[in-house]
């Protein structure tokens, strides 16, 4: 795992990575890690998460970084560049990522939004995941409504980001249903329903088992349910995370395709 991580909470966060196993390849800072409290209303469901600003980073700490990473990318390894970037990094880092795997033969997802997502999709990572409003800024299609010139707007981005040199493309559009494109075509995803208890941390789940799913060596369609249960388990529990994974097959059984429209449908 690579990232910033510095202070008290740096170090609680550096102690986690190796009670679980997790390779910590983290660059020390100088700064304080921030953290970011959910509050949730029981009586409604509704959370709030209370976002710190983040520490600024140096251009000493960017550049040990960057040359972590440029040492460790290999050919076939999966990489995931998720979250916001904290002060001092370039809206850019991503898309650097992005072009680093590129020249190693690595498969690298995204998942990011405002100019950190619009210079990530310049670079063409083979997965893009995020929200509808997120994808919507960065390319500047309609993202309002749910009717079908909406849905088009929408779907004519997603395969203009294919033709740029992605592979999947993946665009949640609310706890129901989200929408993926290949070159193969574009699919609406039905999403199973439960009652959600905190919802917070679900798109990360849905991608961290998406990832995993294909190291595994699934197939995408495997991949994307057992991504969609992930994030159903998650969102379905008060604590963000995987420990109880048992529902994850049930859920998983219950996910469902739909072809949305074919390439040559949708509007240029």
């Amino acid at each position: 795992m690579y990232g910033f991580l510095g202070g008290p909470v740096g170090a609680i966060a550096a102690e986690e990575c190796r009670d679980r196993g997790i390779d910590d390849r983290h660059t020390p800072i100088a700064g304080s890690t921030r953290i970011t409290p959910v509050i949730v209303e029981v009586s409604t469901g509704r959370s709030t998460v209370l976002n710190e600003p983040g520490p600024e980073v140096t251009e000493a700490e960017i550049k040990q970084l960057r040359a972590k990473i440029a040492e460790d990318v290999l050919l076939g390894d999966l990489v995931v560049c998720t979250g916001s970037l904290p002060p001092g990094l370039p809206s850019s880092f991503y898309a650097d990522v992005a072009e680093l795997a590129h020249s190693r033969g690595a498969r690298l997802a995204v998942d990011a939004s405002r100019d950190v997502l619009r210079h990530a999709l310049a670079a063409a990572p083979w997965l893009v995941k995020c929200n509808r409003s997120e994808f919507a800024d960065a390319t500047g299609c309609a993202a309002d409504g749910h009717d079908e010139a909406a849905l088009r707007s929408i779907a004519s981005a997603m395969v203009t980001q294919i033709e740029r040199g992605s592979s999947i493309v993946i665009v949640t559009m609310g706890s129901a249903a989200f929408v993926v494109a290949t070159a193969d075509g574009l699919w609406q995803v039905a999403v199973p329903q439960i009652e959600a208890v905190n919802a917070t941390g679900s798109g990360d789940t849905f991608l961290a088992c998406f990832m995993a799913s294909v190291a595994d060596g699934c197939s995408l369609s495997d991949s994307l349910r057992m991504a969609t249960a992930g994030g159903v388990v998650n969102a379905g529990q008060l604590t963000p995370g995987l420990d109880d994974a048992s529902g994850l097959v049930t859920f998983a059984a219950a996910v469902s395709f739909a072809p949305l429209l074919e390439l040559n449908q949708v509007p240029s």
